[in-house]
C-alpha cells in the first residue's frame, strides 16, 4: 500500500457520518516509528481474558442497564458492524448472577437500528447465564418451571437457559413469545391465562408463519403480531419520533462525539492534555441520504505541526450495500516519526488473531456510518507509547479521505453536526475532495 499519495489528494466519503479521529504513537520523540521497518499481519491481543460477554433478546435489545446481583455494570458495547447495532454487553469478570436487564430498546424487525417499527422494552429481565431471555426471565431458577417448558417444547436445559431463542429453533422462538405474553400480564404459572398465552403462540405459528425458516424472521413475525393485534391487551407502543431522536443522542454518546464547526472549509477544536483520547480526537459527520458504495477504502491522515511526523490509518476494502456494512479486508497503520523512519503494520481479517480489532473498527447504525479510530488506538499494538502520545501537547493537521469511489457535488454532506452547509466548504481539486482541519492540544 503506498502511503505517498495521500499527502497530495486526499477525497472525503460522503456515506461517513461519525469520525474517531486519532493522533500517531509518535510522541514528541517519535519512539513508534525509530527504525525503517515494515510489520505485516502482526498479531494483536484486544480482549481481556476475565471479561464476559451477555446477549440480550427479546429480538435484540439495544441501550439497556445490565446489573449483576452486587450491582455491577456492565459496558455496552454498542455497535455489531454487519448489522448495526449491538445486544452484547460486557462484564470485565465474572459476574454474580442473577443478571438483570431494564430499559432499552427492542429490535423488533431485525434490522441492526431502531425506528418506528421498533418498541421500548418495559418489563426487566434476568438470567443466571450470560443469555438473557424472556424465556430465562420466566423459568427464574426454578425448576418446575424449566421442567415444565423443556417438556412443553421439547427443549433441553442447555438450550433454555444457555442461548438465545433465535439460535435454537422455532419451539424456542414460540416459547419466548408466549413467556414475552405471560411476563407483561403478569399471569401465574400454570393459570389459565397462562396456558392459554402458551397455546394462542403455538396456534400463531401452525396458522400463519409455519413456513418461515430463518429463526430471527419468525421471531420478529411473532413480535410484529403480539403488537399489531394487541394480544392479550399487552398494549406496547412503537418508537415515536421524540425515542428516536432520544436514539441518536446515545448513539453520539456511545461514540462520544462532539460537534465542531466548519468555517472556511476548516475546523478547530482547542482540548486539554488531561482530555480523555476520545473526546479530543473524535468529530462529528452526519448525512440525510445514504446509498450503496463497494471496495471503498476510508482514511484518515494527521500530521503534527512543525515537524513532519505524521500517520495514516487506512481501513482497506470496505462495502456498503443495501443498509449492511463488510469489515474491511484489513486496517493498516502507518507512522513516519520525522527523521526518516517509518512503520507500517497491518492487520488483517484472514488472521483470526487480528478479528476482534478489525469488527470493533466500523459499524452501521441508525442509517450512520461509524469509524471507531479511538477503539483502535487502545487495542492496537504497533507501539505501547500511543495511547500515552494521544494526549501531548501540540497542534494537529487532520485530512480525512476515501479511495475507490466516486464522489460529485451533489453527493456531498449539505448538513451535517461540523455545519457543513454548502459544497464550497469542501476542498476540491480535480475529482478529489476531502474536509479538513486542526485540533490543538494545550
Amino acid at each position: 500500500m503506498d502511503f505517498s499519495k495521500y499527502n497530495k489528494k486526499i477525497p472525503l466519503i460522503s456515506s461517513l457520518v461519525i469520525f474517531s479521529f486519532i493522533l500517531n504513537g509518535c510522541g514528541e520523540s517519535g519512539t513508534c516509528c525509530s527504525s525503517s521497518s515494515s510489520s505485516s499481519n502482526a498479531s494483536t491481543s484486544t480482549t481481556n481474558s476475565t471479561s464476559v460477554e451477555v446477549t440480550v433478546e427479546r429480538g435484540a435489545v439495544y441501550f439497556a442497564t445490565v446489573k449483576d446481583s452486587n450491582n455491577t455494570t456492565a459496558t455496552y458495547l454498542s455497535t455489531n458492524n454487519n448489522s448495526g447495532l449491538s445486544s452484547i454487553y460486557t462484564f470485565d469478570s465474572e459476574p454474580v448472577y442473577p443478571i438483570t436487564v431494564s430499559g432499552g430498546y427492542i429490535d423488533v424487525n431485525n434490522d441492526g437500528k431502531l425506528d418506528g417499527n421498533d418498541t421500548k422494552l418495559d418489563i426487566n429481565l434476568t438470567s443466571y447465564s450470560k443469555y438473557v431471555s424472556t424465556l430465562t426471565t420466566l423459568i427464574d431458577n426454578n425448576s418446575s418451571k424449566k421442567q415444565y417448558f423443556m417438556d412443553t417444547f421439547n427443549l433441553t436445559e442447555d438450550q433454555l437457559l444457555n442461548n438465545i431463542p433465535t439460535n435454537i429453533n422455532k419451539d424456542a422462538v414460540i416459547a419466548s413469545n408466549a413467556a414475552f405474553v405471560i411476563l407483561k400480564k403478569g399471569y401465574s404459572f400454570l393459570s389459565a391465562n397462562f396456558n392459554n398465552s402458551i397455546s394462542d403462540q403455538n396456534t400463531t405459528y401452525n396458522t400463519s408463519f409455519s413456513a418461515v425458516t430463518n429463526l430471527k424472521t419468525l421471531n420478529s413475525n411473532m413480535e410484529n403480531n403480539i403488537i399489531d393485534n394487541n394480544i392479550s391487551n399487552v398494549s406496547i407502543s412503537r418508537l415515536t419520533s421524540s425515542d428516536i431522536d432520544t436514539v441518536k443522542g446515545l448513539i453520539s454518546s456511545y461514540f462520544k462525539v462532539n460537534e465542531t464547526t466548519l468555517t472556511n472549509s476548516t475546523f478547530t477544536k482547542n482540548k486539554t492534555t488531561s482530555s480523555l483520547i476520545e473526546d479530543i480526537w473524535n468529530v462529528a459527520f452526519s448525512q440525510a441520504t445514504g446509498g450503496n458504495y463497494e471496495n471503498f477504502d476510508i482514511g484518515v491522515e494527521i500530521t503534527k505541526l512543525n515537524s513532519t511526523k505524521k500517520v495514516n490509518i487506512l481501513f482497506d476494502n470496505i462495502s456498503l450495500v443495501n443498509g449492511k456494512l463488510t469489515t474491511p479486508s484489513s486496517i493498516i497503520i502507518y507512522g513516519e516519526d520525522g527523521a526518516g523512519g517509518s512503520s507500517t503494520k497491518t492487520y488483517s481479517s484472514s488472521n483470526s488473531s487480528h478479528t476482534t480489532l478489525i469488527n470493533g473498527s466500523v459499524a452501521y447504525l441508525q442509517s450512520l456510518f461509524g469509524i471507531n479510530l479511538g477503539y483502535i488506538i487502545n487495542n492496537q499494538d504497533m507501539d505501547a507509547s500511543i495511547k500515552t502520545s494521544l494526549t501531548n501537547a501540540g497542534t494537529y493537521y487532520i485530512k480525512i479521505y476515501a479511495e475507490k469511489i466516486n464522489l460529485g457535488a451533489s453527493n456531498l454532506p449539505q448538513n451535517t453536526s461540523m455545519q457543513l452547509l454548502e459544497t464550497s466548504k469542501v476542498f476540491t481539486t480535480a475529482d478529489t475532495q476531502y474536509i479538513s482541519g486542526t485540533i490543538v492540544i494545550k
